[in-house]
């Protein structure tokens, strides 16, 4: 018979009608307890990350250790280790089981990441001609792990928020970093005016001897001529 955990009384008689009395005690293990271990389990450092960590620890059931079974929040399982490593946010459970089959459970371990790093900067002055440059102000970071926060354009020296830089014409990269250098580069572009190029068809000018002028036509491409200004060459 399949008896519950308690003391149980048997009498026990013979053939000849004498009893016996005997006390039993059916015991069972302790339920297994499963708790995080706070020392073991870390968040994501920077935002999109997969670098969190969670641990528990067990205790009761029967001896002789544990096995574990880690799943995420899609039920998948993700591990099979006391403390889990390289763990993006979400939510996690684990069931710990014991050399008998007993289980115990925990869910809902949570681990989250920091939101982006994220920056803007003062309007800078349009170029006005090809070759000009124009300078950068990053006035405001934020998001991530905090500060403090720094940048950098295109990849180069690490700079402090209002150092200005000088922005030529084209594509250019801004990363913005937090306390723990979790980074986020955003793309600006630096609009610049075409150089003006002068051609002449042809190139070089017979004049004959006596002549004193000539028409000369340039062709302009690149900007509508204001003005112009001749001088001769060297």
């Amino acid at each position: 018979d399949s008896l519950n955990a308690q003391e149980w009384e048997v009498t026990i008689t013979d053939r000849d009608g004498c009893t016996a009395e005997y006390t039993a005690e059916v015991t069972q293990p302790e339920p297994i307890v499963v708790l995080q271990n706070d020392t073991v389990t870390m968040d994501v450092k920077c935002f999109g990350g997969s670098d969190g960590k969670l641990g528990v620890i067990a205790s009761g059931g029967n001896p002789g250790g544990y096995t574990y079974s880690w799943t995420d929040q899609d039920s998948m399982v993700i591990g099979s280790m006391q403390n889990e490593t390289d763990l993006p946010a979400g939510i996690y459970s684990v069931t710990v089981t014991d050399t008998e089959g007993c289980t115990g459970e925990l869910q809902n371990l949570v681990i989250t990441d920091p939101p982006p790093v994220q920056g803007s900067y003062i309007p800078f002055e349009q170029l006005l001609c090809f070759g000009d440059e124009t300078t950068l102000y990053v006035d405001t970071i934020f998001g991530g792990s905090g500060g403090p926060y720094k940048f950098s354009l295109d990849f180069g020296v690490i700079l402090d928020p209002g150092f200005p830089v000088s922005l030529s014409g084209g594509e250019h990269y801004i990363t913005y970093y937090d306390r723990f250098d979790c980074e986020f580069t955003d793309t600006i572009t630096v609009a610049e005016p075409d150089p003006i190029v002068v051609t002449f068809n042809p190139s070089t000018f017979e004049i004959e001897l006596g002549d004193t002028t000539y028409q000369l036509k340039p062709f302009i491409t690149g900007a509508v001529v204001d003005t112009f200004i001749w001088f001769p060459g060297e």
